[in-house]
């Protein structure tokens, strides 16, 4: 599962926080491989999600103050998309 607004913040696996922004998550079409916005598909479709490492700037302390999970209203700390990773042995 994966939670948007303007862009894909935080997401989920197995239930269990999987990672967070500012590392990035894309959304594509399982079927097609073409990127999907947040407008681009429906209940029902399968779509894979891809994440990829934030820029250097945003992992810095001051960078990580911009966007964390609980600035979005959620009670998790941030995760980097390489701690979620090695947390379900990817």
């Amino acid at each position: 599962m994966v939670w948007h607004k303007n862009e894909d913040h935080v997401s989920w696996r197995d239930g269990r926080t999987f990672v967070t922004g500012p590392y990035r998550l894309t959304m594509v079409n399982a079927k097609t491989a073409q990127p999907a916005l947040s407008f681009g598909f429906w209940l029902g479709d399968q779509m894979s999600v891809i994440g990829r490492m934030a820029h250097e700037a945003h992992c810095m302390p001051e960078g990580g103050k911009v966007l964390p999970p609980r600035r979005l209203g959620f009670d998790l700390d941030q995760v980097p998309i390489e701690e979620g990773a090695k947390e379900f042995g990817l």
